[in-house]
């Protein structure tokens, strides 16, 4: 069995910190130690003597202070980092990616966000099929993360194995089935039945739905709205239309009893 040695003689025994020195170190003693890693050795085997030119070479390492990353991440750089964090919390993802990439400062607040790291890294399909929905600046990050990492349907106890992305709940297949909250409405009904702007600054899914008017129940596909969002939009704008009528005792166009009465009644079969 050979033996494999490297001779060395007392001169060369390279020191413990031979690659380390100080910023003030002389030339002398940096001549000397590259000199040492330069010495022919020879190893020995069963075949003979093997010559070896040169040890590897070995970059020196000067110590030297390290210099932060002078960088800002603008007018947030104001409040504490728990701040920070707290406002990112309720960005969308289209938002705080945006925001990370405005510098560097920014990249680091943006990572020190635990949900908005969970979510990207242990869901990237999820947030993918967001994005070909076009829905990425609908639901903040803490919305999000709050689904993912919650089992249970929002409207009861039972495993939610569904996500609902016009209103970022989680649930079951009973709930979206039979709960309004996750009833659709085609775009031309809302249009036709509560105004243009009811539907104004909504997010909509394009939606492949059933033509149960037709004897063959062909599928067509039709640009939908959540129909809760919508009702909701509806009345806060007749709210806030009667808040000014009474505040400023304008003269305005409302809608009588008997059209709300009607709406109302073309709604309810619809969020059947």
């Amino acid at each position: 069995m050979g033996i494999n040695t490297i001779a060395y003689t007392s001169e060369n025994v390279i020191p413990h910190n031979l690659t380390t020195m100080d910023a003030q170190g002389n030339k002398e003693e940096l001549d000397r130690r590259f000199e040492v890693l330069s010495t022919s050795t020879i190893v020995h085997d069963r075949r003979g003597s093997a010559k070896v030119g040169y040890l590897p070479f070995v970059k020196t390492i000067i110590k030297q202070a390290i210099i932060p990353r002078q960088s800002s991440a603008g007018a947030s750089d104001t409040f504490p980092l728990d701040i920070q964090q707290e406002i990112c919390r309720s960005l969308d993802f289209e938002s705080i990616v945006t925001f990370s990439q405005t510098s560097y400062a920014a990249k680091i607040i943006v990572d020190s966000v635990f949900p908005f790291t969970e979510v990207t890294s242990k869901a990237p399909r999820f947030l993918k099929a967001i994005a070909e929905l076009g829905l990425m600046h609908v639901h903040s990050v803490a919305t999000i993360a709050h689904g993912l990492s919650s089992s249970s349907c929002d409207f009861c106890p039972n495993f939610g194995s569904y996500f609902f992305p016009l209103t970022g709940s989680r649930c079951c297949f009973f709930c979206l089935s039979t709960e309004p909250e996750f009833s659709l409405i085609r775009k031309t009904q809302s249009i036709e039945y509560f105004g243009s702007s009811s539907i104004k600054g909504l997010p909509s899914v394009i939606a492949k739905m059933f033509c149960l008017g037709t004897p063959t129940r062909m599928t067509e596909v039709v640009e939908c709205f959540s129909a809760q969002k919508v009702v909701d939009m509806c009345s806060s704008r007749r709210y806030k239309i009667r808040q000014y009528h009474t505040a400023s005792g304008a003269q305005f166009n409302l809608p009588n009893p008997a059209e709300i009465e009607n709406q109302n009644s073309v709604l309810n079969p619809l969020m059947q």
